[in-house]
């Protein structure tokens, strides 16, 4: 019989490391309530079902086709600028997957720019958090990834009671 002694490592809760749990979460809030708002997104565009699920393929292309170049792009520009890029890259794909009475080719597009600038920032936001934290690394990623599940969580209980 061995004992076996584990060390608890705590992430540092520093500015950039709450800045990476906030911005994961933004991503999360948006991913979790997409679901929520397609049933509400077919009605107002007037689709089928078929047409309406097509938003997802879209946000999966997006994601699957930034997965390829992501690791590539930040190790030419960096995190920080890879955050910020992704970051502003989802704004505008919900400003155009929102905008009011577009038809469903803008807001398949809307929904591939969130979907490959939300790989910018998960993928970059994990690879930070391991970097920044050391041993405290996948710590931080649980915290990280608990708050997104959170965010989500509520994000998708305010669309059933706006809808």
């Amino acid at each position: 019989m061995s004992l076996v002694y584990t060390a608890t490592h705590t992430p540092v809760r520093d500015r950039v490391t709450w800045i990476s749990y906030i911005q994961m979460s933004f991503f999360a809030w948006f991913m979790y309530s997409f679901g929520a708002t397609q049933a509400l997104l077919r009605d107002e565009q007037g689709t089928g079902l078929v047409v309406a699920s097509l938003h997802g393929t879209f946000l999966s292309i997006g994601g699957l086709l930034s997965a390829l170049i992501v690791a590539k792009v930040m190790l030419r520009y960096g995190r920080g600028r890879i955050l910020r890029v992704g970051s502003i890259g989802i704004i505008l794909g919900v400003l155009v997957l929102t905008w009011p009475g577009a038809s469903f080719g803008i807001t398949f597009s809307g929904v591939f720019l969130a979907g490959f600038f939300g790989t910018f920032i998960i993928a970059t936001v994990n690879a930070f958090l391991l970097d920044h934290e050391g041993a405290a690394g996948p710590a931080a990623l649980t915290e990280a990834n608990a708050l997104a599940c959170f965010s989500g969580l509520i994000g998708s209980l305010l669309v059933g009671i706006g809808a």
